[in-house]
């Protein structure tokens, strides 16, 4: 299925990240952490290097998933913020591919570095970062 890579807004992106912090694997790994990224993102939306991306199934104009950046301290960097592929996507590589599609924005931008954490647990994500 073929896939565009775009900028969106955070408003198209919410109920994705409000399917992240709402499905119980996701509440499992961070039961340790009240929900925050919609209310964290609206706060830094409007900073440089802040962005939003979707990657879209073109056929059917659905949003497969969703990869962030956020503000890092360091000058010329950015954090990624949350990175999802909705469950019926998944096994596609990609997860792989929103960031690699990253990379190649964040190398238009300028920026020298991208940051990522993840839990020790989520061994899907620590593959897909590595």
């Amino acid at each position: 299925m073929p896939y565009s890579f775009e900028l969106t807004t955070l408003s198209e992106i919410a109920p994705l990240i409000e399917e992240i912090e709402t499905t119980h694997a996701f509440v499992i790994r961070r039961g340790d952490v009240p929900p925050f990224f919609l209310s964290m993102l609206a706060e830094v939306e409007e900073q440089p290097n802040v962005g939003c991306f979707a990657l879209r199934e073109r056929s059917r104009d659905a949003i497969a998933g969703i990869v962030t950046t956020l503000p890092h301290k360091e000058a010329g960097a950015v954090d990624i913020g949350p990175l999802y592929v909705r469950p019926a996507y998944r096994g596609q590589g990609l997860g792989k591919r929103l960031i690699k599609e990253l990379i190649q924005w964040a190398k238009t931008q300028g920026l020298q570095a991208l940051y990522v954490q993840t839990w020790g647990r989520n061994a899907r994500a620590r593959h897909t970062f590595e």
